[in-house]
């Protein structure tokens, strides 16, 4: 467990650029020596999940655009489900404000000489644009 957190904890320093934009802010995070049991990571609430089924067109192209921005900081998800996209909604109405990923444990930090995962990256890129191409001749 610890091992993981420290994982994902490593991720939110690596995209520190993206906290508060898609992906929560992280507001603290220490190893607890005293117990040596426990590794702490907080974040500052980030919105809710909700049925992908559920989401509106804007909010899907806003969904896609946090994994794109994820891609270009080389970084793969690789745990993508609807828990793991945040639905932050304005106090004042029912709209979206804005989606974020959450949920680390799993990514994966490319470097530059693993051009096996660069090309899974520009594969998927092609997926998500074919799934997009193919949601808008659904409206």
């Amino acid at each position: 467990m610890i091992t993981q957190l420290k994982h994902e904890n490593q991720l939110y320093v690596h995209l520190k650029s993206l906290q508060g934009i898609i992906i929560p802010n992280r507001i603290t995070s220490g190893y607890l020596k005293i117990l040596n049991w426990f590794y702490i990571v907080c974040y500052d609430f980030s919105g809710k999940p909700k049925k992908f089924d559920e989401y509106t067109y804007d909010e899907k192209q806003m969904a896609l655009y946090a994994l794109r921005q994820l891609h270009l900081n080389n970084v793969l998800h690789n745990d993508l489900r609807c828990e793991n996209f945040l639905v932050n909604y304005d106090n004042n109405n029912d709209k979206h404000n804005r989606i974020m990923l959450c949920d680390f444990e799993n990514a994966v930090i490319l470097n530059e000489k693993d051009m096996t995962k660069k090309e899974l990256i520009a594969k998927r890129r092609k997926q998500i644009k074919k799934i997009i191409k193919l949601y808008k001749m659904k409206i």
